[in-house]
């Protein structure tokens, strides 16, 4: 796991199962129900947004990201990812 800066965001890359680097930027890191949480939003090689802008949401256990299998955890996640981008 390497994290960077570019411009004002924050990023990251992790590798996932095959081997291969995938590049995020952290969107939020927030605790939620007694966990922490990340909300990811992949960018290409060239450091620019991916199309579809789908976010993912990982667990941050130690240092490390992990996926959420828990779908309703991963609802509620967002929408409290949701909240509190209003708020900002």
């Amino acid at each position: 796991m390497d994290e960077f800066d570019m411009d004002e965001g924050r990023y990251i890359a992790l590798t996932d199962d095959s081997g291969e680097d995938c590049h995020f930027e952290i969107l939020d890191e927030f605790d939620f129900g007694g966990k922490r949480f990340a909300v990811l939003l992949p960018f290409d090689e060239v450091g620019e947004d991916d199309e579809e802008n789908e976010v993912i949401i990982l667990q941050n256990l130690d240092g490390g990201y992990f996926n959420v299998d828990d779908e309703m955890l991963v609802s509620r996640v967002f929408e409290e990812f949701l909240r509190r981008d209003n708020q900002i």
